[in-house]
């Protein structure tokens, strides 16, 4: 349990925007951001997670995508 409080709070700290602000306890975390409705669709050997307009916008996951996979995040 430690390691995943841990997990949380540098994940929090590293993303640092509006989405996600570092007040949020784990319980707000997983309630509004792991718990959100999606399909998974197998399509022309791919794997696509399909999400509502409104969780991309409110989350802003792009900019969230590109924080998590850039080496030197700002």
């Amino acid at each position: 349990m430690a390691i995943a409080f841990f997990l949380f709070e540098s994940f929090k700290i590293d993303m640092n925007n509006d989405a996600i602000p570092v007040t949020w306890y784990p319980e707000t975390f997983r309630r509004r951001f792991i718990d959100a409705a999606g399909k998974i669709v197998y399509s022309g050997r791919k794997i696509t997670l399909k999400m509502t307009a409104l969780f991309l916008k409110l989350f802003n996951l792009s900019e969230l995508w590109i924080k998590s996979v850039s080496l030197n995040p700002v």
